[in-house]
């Protein structure tokens, strides 16, 4: 009763304290915050669970895991025995993984594969059986680091699976289904990149004898790059991959149209061109609802992975006054999916370094950086692309 009576700041002190405690009966009361509604103090009591290193601890969050129906408390429970340091943690997770499924079972597989080799190893076996039968998607992706790592052997290579220094979007995807979430307000229309001005030709060009003999003719001036175009760009590219990689796509814009009724399988050159042409045909909207689109995004079981194209603050929405606002509102959802978001900025050609300037890439950051580090994402900004001109 004296914790429950407890708020704020000091609240969320005490149950990452109570969590972290070895005594049993502080554990159990615990759990019961953990998977409770208050989703602030559930992260403070899940952070408790990694630091504490009592086996007995682990044995009642393995119970609890067990016991647990619920998709939130269940992916709770997760995370807290995942989490936890104890080596016999691993353990805990190869014997839940024929129970789980779904985002837990992909969740379950990404805390193996982050734990030491020397945790992993005495489970190496149990760890391949437990893999066999997986084919694609994050799951298998977890699943083969974590085969790799409990038996010595090198991590598989994730090369293009990052957003590059000069792209909008990966190379390749490891997710199963993958939302591209993309820009359509006024504001896309403006240039990504313009040709800079020609060079005046020099005073004396063409005097002399042999005026106009062998002289090359002008190169056509390049046309300017939108933003919109960019995007148009890097989304083409990432259709062709995911086609390539047999995967499925979720393609939305920020202001509530679909591709589809959902994930989309790519498993036919037709739909391929018919997503790209949905692309192509985007119009100008009149908001950016950053919190709306992921929601949607978030809500198809089948999408692992987020990729937000945006060109500004969100409008209309959350996040639009309050920067903190978009991560709030998304909390719940991210808590129970456990999905990566991740923002891109394409910018475009770096301006000037004006106060102005720099306020406005600090308000982008306080809006993103929060979203992206409670998912698991990350936020980039792009002022070149592969093949624009720079």
């Amino acid at each position: 009763r004296a914790l429950r009576g407890v708020e704020g700041s000091m609240a969320e002190l005490l149950w990452t304290n109570t969590a972290a405690c070895p005594d049993l009966q502080a554990a159990r009361l615990a759990v019961e915050t953990l998977t409770g509604e208050d989703l602030t103090l559930a992260t403070a009591t899940l952070n408790g669970f990694a630091r504490n290193k009592e086996p007995k601890v682990l044995g009642e969050l393995e119970k609890e895991l067990e016991k647990a129906r619920d998709p939130r408390e269940r992916m709770r429970l997760l995370r807290a025995l995942g989490l936890n340091p104890d080596p016999a943690s691993a353990e805990a997770l190869v014997k839940a993984l024929s129970k789980l499924e779904g985002d837990a079972l992909r969740v379950a597989w990404r805390l193996l594969a982050l734990k030491p080799e020397g945790d992993l190893a005495p489970h190496a076996d149990a760890i391949v059986k437990a893999a066999r039968g997986l084919r694609a998607g994050l799951t298998y992706h977890h699943a083969i680091r974590a085969v790799a790592k409990a038996n010595g052997k090198p991590a598989p290579p994730t090369g293009g699976l990052d957003v590059a220094p000069a792209r909008l979007l990966p190379e390749r995807f490891a997710g199963g289904g993958v939302a591209i979430l993309i820009d359509t307000y006024r504001d896309v229309n403006e240039p990504f990149w313009t040709p800079p001005p020609p060079a005046p030709a020099p005073e004396d060009e063409g005097k002399g004898k042999g005026k106009g003999k062998g002289k090359e003719p002008a190169k056509p001036a390049p046309e300017p790059v939108t933003r919109r175009e960019a995007m148009r760009r890097e989304v083409g590219h990432a259709l062709d991959a995911l086609f390539a990689g047999e995967q499925s796509v979720y393609l939305g814009d920020l202001g509530g149209k679909t591709f589809g009724s959902g994930a989309t399988h790519l498993e036919r050159r037709n739909v391929v061109e018919d997503a790209r042409a949905w692309v192509d045909d985007l119009r100008v909207d009149t908001s950016r609802d950053v919190a709306q689109a992921v929601r949607d995004a978030l809500a198809d079981p089948a999408v692992e992975e987020v990729y937000v194209l945006a060109t500004g603050t969100p409008l209309r929405s959350p996040g639009a006054k309050a920067p903190e606002a978009l991560a709030e509102d998304l909390a719940r959802v991210l808590d129970l999916r456990q999905v990566a978001v991740h923002v891109i900025l394409p910018l475009g050609t770096k301006q000037e370094d004006t106060a102005e300037y720099r306020d406005y890439l600090a308000a982008l950051d306080k809006v993103y950086r929060p979203l992206a580090e409670l998912s698991g994402g990350s936020v980039e900004l792009r002022h070149a692309l592969k093949g624009v001109p720079e």
